[in-house]
């Protein structure tokens, strides 16, 4: 579902790049291997996916068959920012680190490996991407791989899995996050890694919000 304007006012297009800056230069991502222009050099591997245990069996229609227990890709977000709301049903995922971190991208369009060959998508006008990017913050080691069960939160501890939320139109680029852990807070459930990388989400910033699950399809190991 393509997303639809709210009546909010509209704030200046990028709140301030230094907020970016200060949170990023925080971290030593784990996960930066790879061309810096995302190409798809990256081998696609297919592999079995472990699922977490007792799945809700309310959860919606699974994904993929028999051997996972996703819930199919539903995120609704909100940017208060812009002023607009949608639900973003597709979703493609990198993995790093052999499973260590991923990088996810969920759209309300058909989203393909094309759209994603550098480090910002590709976004038709009226479309929307949220990214989100599984990091660690002052890493002093290589992330261990992710596992089916692993419950994530907004944090900028140093040496702790944490995720960071953007949300990309054709034109902007909202990423800040300020003071996290108050005005930014989320969660992040992982329900299952493989060939499918599937988790539950609930994030809100100062300028957005976003909930619901997601199976995004593995295109690419680094």
């Amino acid at each position: 579902m393509r997303a639809e304007r709210i009546r909010l006012p509209r704030s200046t297009r990028h709140r301030t790049a230094a907020l970016v800056g200060a949170l990023t230069s925080l971290a030593l991502v784990a996960g930066c291997g790879g061309d810096d222009d995302g190409g798809g050099d990256g081998a696609v591997v297919d592999v079995g996916v472990e699922a977490a245990a007792d799945p809700d069996p309310d959860a919606g229609p699974a994904v993929g068959g028999s051997d996972h227990d996703c819930a199919a890709t539903e995120l609704s977000f909100t940017n208060h920012a812009a002023g607009l709301n949608g639900t973003a049903t597709t979703a493609l995922a990198r993995s790093t680190f052999d499973d260590g971190l991923f990088e996810v991208h969920v759209a309300d369009f058909e989203l393909t490996a094309d759209d994603l060959r550098s480090w910002r998508p590709e976004v038709p006008e009226d479309g929307n991407v949220v990214t989100i990017q599984l990091t660690v913050f002052n890493a002093s080691d290589d992330p261990a791989p992710i596992e089916p069960g692993a419950s994530l939160e907004l944090t900028i501890d140093p040496d702790e899995l944490t995720f960071l939320v953007r949300h990309f139109t054709a034109d902007d680029d909202w990423s800040a996050a300020e003071n996290i852990g108050v005005d930014s807070v989320g969660t992040l459930d992982v329900t299952a890694v493989g060939d499918v990388f599937c988790f539950d989400l609930d994030y809100r910033d100062q300028d957005k919000e976003v909930a619901g699950t997601v199976a995004a399809t593995v295109f690419e190991r680094r």
